[in-house]
C-alpha cells in the first residue's frame, strides 16, 4: 500500500507538509489535541503526508490487473 499513490493518486487523501526535523530536545512524543506534535520548519523540503486510503479502490484495482494478466 506505500506506493499506492504513486499508482493512482485517487487511491489516497493526502496533502504536501514540510519535512519534520529533529531538535535537541524532540517532541515527537507530545500528544495535543488528538494529534502529536511535530518540529517543523516551513522553509524545509515538502513530503506527501497520506492520512487516508481508500482500500476498496485499490483492491478492485490489484483484482482487475491480476484478471487481465
Amino acid at each position: 500500500m506505500p506506493v499506492a499513490w504513486l499508482i493512482d493518486e485517487s487511491f489516497t487523501y493526502s496533502h504536501l507538509v514540510p519535512t519534520p526535523y529533529i531538535e535537541s530536545n524532540p517532541r515527537y512524543d507530545i500528544f495535543h489535541d488528538g494529534h502529536y506534535q511535530y518540529a517543523f520548519n516551513q522553509s524545509r523540503p515538502l513530503m506527501r503526508y497520506v492520512y487516508q486510503i481508500d482500500r476498496d479502490l485499490i483492491w478492485e484495482d490489484l483484482v482487475k490487473k491480476l484478471t487481465q494478466a
